[in-house]
């Protein structure tokens, strides 16, 4: 059985060897711990051709900063 996290990282793995140019992920790093949690997002991040949405409430200031638009709801 593979836990939470690994899903998420299946998923999101899955949209980049698809090809997807624009990633939807909700949530998409919640079940990883911290490290991990960064370690994607800042490789997610330095990709040019590809377009993130990304839906969390686990991002510090130091991301933020690293995201085009940031929206607080």
């Amino acid at each position: 059985m593979i836990s939470g996290g690994e899903k998420q990282r299946i998923g999101i793995a899955r949209s980049i060897l698809q090809g997807s140019k624009i990633i939807l992920i909700d949530e998409g790093t919640n079940a990883l711990d911290k490290e991990n949690r960064e370690y994607i997002e800042n490789n997610l991040l330095v990709a040019n051709d590809l377009t993130i949405i990304m839906i969390s409430h686990h991002l510090d200031n130091n991301m933020m900063k690293k995201f085009d638009k940031v929206y607080k709801i």
